[in-house]
């Protein structure tokens, strides 16, 4: 689905994107008590903030391409032309930056985005909320930009590469709201349980990530029990 705004301009655009979009992603049935709901498989609110973002971000001095919503069997991808301004693993904490500030302005007055640096916080927190895989950034001078939201919420399904970015992601978001990460805000995020057998899980799971250098100990003195962890560069 590519983004035709030459006609009818950004705003009406993108509201119309949106709604077609939401029309095309498909919803599963939860039981809720006595009650079966049909969910939809991906966030709404990080839909739409990623239909704003590769707006807001595109390089529009690429005459040649345009944003882009790619709709796959298990994944959505959202393109735009260019480069991301701060590095990947950063933009969730890094100083926003925008090579279209006067759009970017105008959009959040007409509510069409979220306030200046709170988009991708609002990408994650959604993903969190859905208990699915994080967010994948890919971006390249001559590729663009593209970000990935994958459906599903099964944590026996995710890849280790997927557990451990949903890890980072996590510690970022936490430190961004002036917090830590410790076993339990982790295990809620994957929507697992109190037992053992998921806190021994994750306990292994946030060794790996230490060791693999993508989060670190808040305090190194605190007891096993005790320890918090913020993204490496904090």
């Amino acid at each position: 689905m590519e983004l035709i705004y030459s006609l009818v301009g950004y705003a009406l655009a993108l509201e119309q994107a949106n709604r077609h979009l939401l029309t095309l992603l498909p919803q599963s049935e939860r039981i809720d008590g006595a009650y079966r709901r049909m969910r939809a498989e991906y966030p709404e609110r990080a839909v739409r903030e990623l239909l704003s973002n590769m707006v807001i971000h595109q390089d529009l001095s690429d005459t040649q391409s345009s944003p882009v919503v790619s709709v796959f069997n298990g994944r959505i991808v959202f393109s735009n032309p260019g480069e991301s301004l701060v590095p990947k693993e950063r933009m969730l904490n890094a100083q926003p930056k925008s090579r279209n500030s006067a759009l970017a302005g105008l959009l959040r007055q007409m509510h069409l985005c979220e306030e200046q640096g709170s988009g991708w916080d609002i990408v994650v927190a959604s993903c969190e909320a859905f208990h699915m895989a994080a967010p994948k950034v890919e971006s390249d001078e001559g590729l663009g930009t593209n970000v990935t939201l994958y459906s599903g919420d099964a944590y026996s399904r995710m890849k280790k590469a997927e557990r451990r970015e949903a890890v980072y992601w996590h510690a970022c978001l936490m430190y961004a709201r002036d917090d830590s990460m410790g076993n339990q805000s982790l295990r809620e995020r994957f929507g697992l349980s109190d037992s053992r057998k998921d806190t021994v899980a994750i306990s292994r799971l946030i060794k790996e990530c230490c060791d693999e250098g993508l989060i670190k100990d808040e305090d190194e003195n605190a007891g096993d029990k005790y320890r918090r962890y913020i993204p490496y560069w904090a």
